[in-house]
């Protein structure tokens, strides 16, 4: 069944999907996109649509390999107009936000150096699911900011490379 079949379903077939915040520029991402995806998939995540401009092309071979996996869809930005990469942010919202309706039964929309902040136990699933009532429309939750202090490696290299290197030691 494709993509396109399945959002034709009466129910969601993901619970909790994240729209992540377009990714441009070439500086080294890998790390960050992978870190990203683990975390929100122990949250409850089960799909990750991803907006991409000018990566480099490792982070793009990254994502690449999440998209065969089924964990993530890539939509690369693009039209025949240039505009900085920014500017696609509102597009970008607009076109996620319609992918994921009556595919997904919650949507988050986080940028790749954000997490989202609960302060109860249980995952971030756990809680929306706590909260919904039928007449939830919109849930806002503190984001808590990674910051990055210097680029990542260009490429993989070996588990401690990763071990030092990882936002969340």
């Amino acid at each position: 069944m494709s993509f396109k079949q399945k959002r034709l379903l009466s129910e969601p077939i993901h619970e909790f999907a994240i729209c992540v915040a377009p990714l441009y520029g070439k500086e080294p991402k890998w790390i960050q996109i992978v870190e990203f995806i683990e975390h929100h998939k122990m949250e409850g995540a089960t799909l990750f649509y991803f907006h991409i401009g000018n990566i480099s092309d490792y982070d793009r071979k990254v994502l690449d390999e999440c998209e065969n996996n089924g964990d993530i869809e890539v939509k690369v930005l693009q039209e025949k107009y240039d505009r900085p990469f920014y500017a696609w942010q509102l597009i970008e919202i607009q076109d996620c936000h319609m992918r994921a309706k009556y595919h997904s039964k919650w949507t988050a929309f986080i940028d790749i150096d954000e997490r989202i902040s609960i302060t109860q136990n249980g995952r971030i699933l756990d809680f929306l699911n706590s909260e919904d009532n039928g007449k939830v429309a919109e849930i806002q939750m503190p984001i808590l900011n990674i910051p990055k202090y210097e680029d990542a490696p260009l490429r993989y290299q070996n588990e401690g490379q990763v071990r030092k290197e990882r936002i969340s030691n």
